[in-house]
């Protein structure tokens, strides 16, 4: 059996409509949670970049330097490498300027003339 009174439903206590003012304020107190999360959402999101920023910042300086240093022994080894080893040999004499002359004379196993270590000695003298 089919009656009149089951058809007919009253849903008008759930028409949000119904009290505007009441409506009203409550979407405001929904969209000011919303707006206060994603303000609380963007302000964490700078603190955290801007602490990575940080980090990344406070080990700048010690890379730059551990590069520095590593860049100068590379460039010491490289420079080592393609400079070709010194094949002269320096004697003492040369090292202190005595002239070729005297120093010819010192290894002799003859013995100079006067006149021959005047020369000598004359040489050694004159810059």
């Amino acid at each position: 059996m089919h009656n009149d009174s089951d058809d007919l439903i009253d849903l008008s206590a759930l028409d949000p409509l119904r009290d505007r003012a009441s409506f009203e304020a409550c979407a405001a107190r929904v969209a000011g949670h919303a707006m206060d999360a994603r303000d609380r959402s963007r302000a964490a999101a700078r603190a955290e970049a801007s602490g990575i920023v940080i980090a990344l910042m406070s080990l700048a300086r010690p890379t730059v330097l551990a590069a520095g240093i590593l860049v100068a022994i590379a460039l010491s080894a490289v420079v080592r490498s393609t400079t070709p080893p010194s094949t002269s040999t320096v004697s003492a004499a040369d090292a202190m300027g005595l002239p070729r002359r005297l120093t010819d004379i010192l290894h002799s196993t003859a013995a100079p003339s006067l006149t021959e270590l005047e020369v000598a000695l004359a040489a050694a003298a004159s810059p």
